[in-house]
């Protein structure tokens, strides 16, 4: 692979919402899905309701967002709709 091959191939996000299936994560998986289209990531947004997969991140509060295998969002904060769509498209953004 070339010098100029490695720079222009991209690392694919690999999004998850994580949970216990529950309506709050199925909520979240929802609005990760449109802020993602909103900002231009093509990408399928996966939904593991598996507290299994929870438990392999050692974060015992769900809903969580992984980006690559990382958590980078834990819980469901109790604020306005758009709060929540300005942080997630933040961390989507910053995650590319």
């Amino acid at each position: 692979m070339t010098e100029e091959h490695k720079k222009t191939e991209t690392t694919p996000m690999d999004i998850k919402v994580l949970g216990s299936g529950c309506p709050t994560c199925k909520k979240l998986f929802n609005l990760v899905s449109r802020v993602a289209k909103e900002v231009g990531i093509t990408e399928s947004i996966i939904y593991v309701p598996d507290i299994k997969e929870v438990l392999k991140l050692k974060v015992l509060k769900t809903p969580i967002i992984t980006i690559r295998g990382k958590a980078v969002m834990i819980g469901f904060d109790l604020e306005p709709e758009e709060v929540k769509k300005e942080k997630i498209k933040k961390i989507l953004l910053d995650n590319q």
